[in-house]
């Protein structure tokens, strides 16, 4: 029985992927890659992660500078990031529930907390985690562990492909949510155990 959920960030919560968007275009010069345009992003949305970055020209060694680059960025935009519609009062009703409500995302703490605060919810998150772009799946089990959460009681809520291979890393079952990143038919190629339209389905899956 689910007793925890775990959220994703951008893409899942959060609408930032246009801001996300406008400071990896912003940084292109100083770390050697071509903008990203909207085509692009049309095409990317339905690849991997590791597919994505082989496409951009960005090198493996290069992703942690580029990230932290990223999320100091971000934290001069943070005013500009919004929660998606039905967000709220889907976070509300499943604490009103008896749910823990917890994030792991690549987005620092700094940034989704900031976030959180102008919406007025982030007394409602029990944790706030952050990992490494790839490394999701250890954070999960990391935060299970520290938070005394037993696997067969959590689930992972994510909007990528690469939430759904963390959530099996973690060994815990994923909801992918088709509002974010990546297109609804390519995460259902993936397989999560749950595929969903919009934040109420989240509260049918565990509440109803």
């Amino acid at each position: 029985m689910t007793k925890t959920v775990i959220f994703d960030f951008d893409g899942t919560l959060a609408d930032s992927m246009q801001t996300l968007v406008g400071i990896t275009n912003e940084l292109a010069a100083e770390f050697g890659y071509r903008p990203i345009t909207p085509q692009q992003i049309n095409d990317w949305q339905k690849l991997t992660s590791r597919q994505i970055l082989k496409r951009s020209g960005i090198s493996l060694w290069q992703i942690p500078f580029l990230m932290r680059r990223l999320r100091l960025a971000f934290r001069q935009k943070t005013d500009e990031v919004k929660l998606f519609p039905e967000i709220v009062p889907m976070l509300y009703s499943l604490k009103l529930s008896g749910y823990k409500v917890g994030i792991i995302s690549s987005n620092s703490v700094e940034n989704i907390s900031a976030v959180l605060r102008r919406h007025h919810v982030e007394h409602l998150f029990s944790f706030i985690d952050s990992s490494s772009v790839f490394g999701k799946g250890r954070a999960i089990r990391a935060s299970l562990r520290a938070n005394y959460i037993r696997r067969e009681e959590a689930i992972y809520v994510g909007d990528e492909i690469r939430d759904i291979d963390a959530a099996r890393k973690g060994n815990i079952p994923s909801i992918a949510v088709t509002w974010g990143f990546n297109h609804a038919d390519t995460l259902r190629v993936h397989q999560p155990d749950y595929l969903i339209n919009k934040p109420q389905e989240i509260l049918q899956l565990l509440v109803s």
